[in-house]
């Protein structure tokens, strides 16, 4: 409703029931906006036409001798909204009472799986959830559904079966078998442990190849039996997890582990260097001739350089070293453990020799590039990895600064041409 009022109450024009309003004016103990002192305002009231409950806002014109209005229809406006807030409030009532039957319901019927087995199996066939349920001896005696989906086995088979069943079967974390002793089921049989969502590794029969279980097991001594184990199939989300890792560790076009990574490697073999002998030792690589090949041939070539050196200085360094990009045409090389100076200067020349060969980019086109090498070497240059890979960053411009294939050692002062 649009209306327009004098101050003395009378109306000008309204949308609605003008012909009533025109011969009327608003009572003097009802509240209307040619009365209020205000320039506008909002106020709440019935229509005296229609009896309509609305909410008005209204602004004075001019002198303040006469005001405009809005008026909207309160219920019609809020019906929906309230509909709707009633509708939701009484939908997560309803989710919630059903979530807490359901879970006071399945923990009930357990504690009571001899008198109520057949009440049991109806319910918890549909879970999503593998459950299986043994003896104090470790026999298995009920199980559902879904366990025979995620374990391959069928009902019978493993009612007829007991927990060292799947000893040599399920794996942990780090892809180590585990032992009987180690399984979540015997863990909780034969010592009472309770066990929440551990991850394991299971070859199914089907599938032949690794999937990942969360695995619950709860001991069930007081009530009879020897311990309940619930799983769920988590291979998509963990697979999922490590892919979202490995984005966060690894560089985006080589694979290689990126600066965050190298750190944490770099860290490790620091804390291996008190228990192992032998030296270790950093190296910084810079690509010496990359920009032209990126201005010659195209970013994509140059990508595809990146890739084989990075290809290359993985298959000349040894298993326990880290090769790592930090970003640009820039590497590190960890190496852990060198037993002699000599060995040293063998790896770097293989290095060196790695990045030299030319690389074929289609076409008939090759491109060869060389590596100015910084190396830092613990503990001679420094006891943490900032300070060796600010030393090893240091002596590779030096490197650089004296000639294209060099090898500059932090320390020593030295430089050699290793290609």
């Amino acid at each position: 409703m649009v209306y327009v009022i004098r101050r003395d109450g009378s109306y000008l024009a309204r949308s609605l029931s003008l012909s009533q309003a025109m011969t009327e004016r608003e009572p003097d103990e009802v509240p209307h906006p040619g009365r209020s002192g205000r320039r506008q305002g909002l106020l709440e009231r019935d229509s005296d036409f229609d009896a309509v409950h609305r909410l008005i806002g209204w602004q004075k014109l001019g002198t303040g001798d006469m005001a405009a209005a809005v008026g909207l229809d309160l219920d019609a406006v809020m019906s929906p909204v309230e509909s709707y807030i009633t509708q939701s409030r009484l939908r997560s009532v309803a989710i919630n009472i059903l979530l807490l039957l359901i879970c006071v319901l399945i923990t009930w019927l357990i504690m009571r799986l001899q008198r109520h087995r057949a009440m049991l199996q109806a319910i918890y066939d549909v879970l999503p959830v593998g459950v299986v349920v043994t003896d104090p001896q470790g026999h298995i005696v009920d199980c559902n559904q879904m366990s025979e989906q995620l374990l391959g086995l069928e009902r019978k088979v493993q009612l007829s079966s007991d927990l060292s069943r799947f000893e040599g079967r399920l794996y942990h974390a780090d892809g180590s078998r585990m032992s009987a002793a180690e399984l979540p089921g015997m863990r909780a049989l034969l010592g009472g442990e309770l066990v929440h969502h551990e991850e394991v590794g299971f070859i199914h029969p089907a599938q032949k190849a690794m999937c990942w279980l969360s695995i619950s097991a709860i001991p069930c001594s007081d009530a009879g039996y020897g311990v309940v184990i619930a799983f769920i199939d988590i291979t998509h989300s963990r697979n999922h997890r490590q892919a979202v890792e490995h984005i966060a560790f690894h560089d985006a076009l080589t694979g290689l582990p990126n600066r965050r990574l190298l750190s944490d490697r770099l860290n490790q073999a620091l804390s291996r260097t008190a228990r192992q002998p032998g030296r270790l030792v950093v190296c910084f690589l810079d690509l010496d001739g990359f920009k032209p090949v990126n201005d010659k041939h195209g970013h994509d070539a140059g990508d595809a350089l990146l890739m084989e050196i990075a290809k290359r200085l993985q298959k000349v360094v040894r298993t326990g070293d880290t090769v790592a990009r930090l970003g640009g045409d820039e590497f590190v090389v960890v190496l852990n453990g060198l037993g002699s100076a000599q060995e040293m200067d063998d790896v770097l020349e293989r290095i060196a020799a790695a990045v030299a060969t030319p690389v074929e980019l289609g076409a008939s086109q090759t491109a060869q590039v060389t590596a100015s090498i910084g190396v830092a070497m613990h503990p001679e240059d420094g006891d943490d990895a900032d300070t060796l890979l600010r030393y090893a960053d240091q002596a590779m411009y030096r490197a650089k600064q004296s000639g294209q294939c060099i090898c500059h050692f932090r320390r020593e002062g030295r430089e050699s041409v290793v290609w």
